[in-house]
């Protein structure tokens, strides 16, 4: 038994840990097709893994399936830079951007519907 064998292990594992940390990918670039511009926001549902959202700096808001790494939908929520995302306490998520405007879209209605901006269920700017 040497008296540094705990703390040179512990070192080693620190240092271990940290080289894993250092070479993997960042989270949205594991993600397949994702945003053609910088991604601003992420928001994750605090009551299910399914929903992660991600806004980028055109104005669009992409819905991920965690476990498989897909986009479920794709919204043109703004016409400039996506600056907040948030959930709420029911199924739908609230989205703010460079554009003065505060959305609020339906999760259901974004998932079922094919034309994504007929899915804002308030639309507000500021005056």
């Amino acid at each position: 038994y040497h008296p540094m064998q705990r703390p040179r292990e512990m070192t080693r594992a620190i240092t271990s840990a940290k080289m894993e940390r250092m070479f993997a990918k960042p989270l949205v670039g594991n993600f397949g097709n994702g945003h053609q511009d910088a991604v601003y926001r992420t928001a994750i549902c605090r009551k299910s893994l399914l929903p992660l959202l991600s806004g980028c700096a055109d104005g669009q808001i992409k819905l991920w399936d965690l476990p498989t790494r897909t986009c479920v939908s794709t919204v043109n929520a703004h016409t400039q830079a996506v600056n907040g995302l948030v959930f709420g306490l029911d199924q739908d998520f609230y989205s703010c951007s460079q554009d003065g405007a505060v959305r609020r879209f339906s999760i259901p209605g974004v998932l079922s519907s094919s034309s994504a901006d007929a899915t804002v269920v308030d639309s507000s700017s500021s005056s």
